[in-house]
């Protein structure tokens, strides 16, 4: 499982992700400066998260769109964050 997380924190403890066995754990956003005791890939935007979990799964991997945070720091809404994760994961297999 390659889980895929992160936005803009509301004072949420993330450090409980480091009980779980991940294949890859990759943050992104703000929520990616924050977590110091959380070993994960990190990256300032949800774009270049996705493409790397993409580029970097093998066929029998699932790919968990999870963020658990706000979407304020890069979207106006969930949806149009939501919106933008199918949008891009769409074009990339198109392609």
């Amino acid at each position: 499982l390659i889980l895929l997380f992160g936005g803009y924190n509301k004072n949420l403890n993330f450090e409980f992700l480091k009980n779980y066995n991940f294949k890859k754990l990759i943050c992104f956003g703000k929520l990616s400066n924050q977590l110091m005791n959380v070993k994960c890939i990190r990256f300032e935007h949800l774009k270049e998260a996705i493409i790397f979990a993409l580029e970097t799964s093998k066929s029998e991997d699932i790919i968990l769109f999870s963020p658990g945070c706000a979407s304020f720091d890069e979207f106006t809404s969930y949806a149009q964050r939501g919106k933008y994760f199918d949008d891009l994961v769409r074009d990339y297999y198109d392609k």
